[in-house]
């Protein structure tokens, strides 16, 4: 007796998703010659260093979250985050501005650290807190505030170029700032950036191997 084959299930197909992208970004680094990491790397520092710390009160503000400390609460760089949110609010206020606090667990946990930070009662605000990643967060944005609204991009200067390319590739209009006054130059920045830029080639390359041979299930995870 022969029995049906089972489609394969939606975990299964992300999996081989993500092993095809990472090995066409590696093979793209290698053909390269490591150009590309180079190109993608001071992409990373580019937009680190020239990230404003100022923004325009008319865009809805998407403040990035980060993963929570053990006891529950923002840490330090979640923090930054936070305070320069309160920041541009303050600068707004009288605006009738939109904020969106972005990410499971992260939201909600914002939300009390901008409370007790005073949050202006001009603004509207919305917890996007069922995404566990950047892309999810943007995506969940786009679908709350429609994909024609205006918006910042408030996060740490290493992550923004990464924010700043999903965003474009999800259609937002969308300008960025930064959540630290200036891109410091020491060892542990470097690394970071470092991680940052394997994380724009993979993105870039997958996104544009999938573009080349129009595979529209590993488009429709990332547009």
């Amino acid at each position: 007796m022969s029995h049906a084959t089972e489609p394969p299930s939606d975990d299964r197909l992300l999996r081989r998703d993500i092993r095809a992208s990472m090995t066409i970004a590696a093979l793209a680094v290698l053909l390269s010659g490591g150009l590309l990491y180079l190109w993608a790397l001071w992409r990373v520092w580019r937009t680190a260093r020239d990230a404003p710390i100022d923004a325009d009160p008319e865009r809805a503000l998407l403040v990035f979250g980060k993963r929570l400390a053990a006891d529950g609460n923002p840490d330090a760089e979640f923090i930054q985050r936070l305070s320069r949110a309160h920041h541009v609010l303050v600068a707004a206020s009288g605006h009738q501005r939109e904020l969106v606090l972005l990410g499971a667990g992260e939201a909600p946990a914002g939300a009390r650290v901008l409370r007790q930070m005073g949050m202006p009662q001009s603004i509207r605000l919305h917890l996007e807190d069922r995404s566990l990643h950047t892309l999810d967060n943007l995506r969940n944005a786009r679908d709350l505030l429609g994909p024609r609204r205006r918006v910042i991009l408030l996060s740490s200067r290493s992550h923004l170029a990464r924010c700043s390319a999903l965003a474009r590739q999800l259609g937002l209009d969308f300008t960025v700032c930064a959540a630290e006054d200036r891109l410091t130059s020491d060892r542990p920045m470097w690394r970071v950036l470092q991680g940052e830029a394997v994380m724009l080639c993979w993105l870039q390359a997958g996104t544009g191997w999938a573009r080349l041979i129009r595979h529209q299930r590993m488009l429709a995870r990332v547009t």
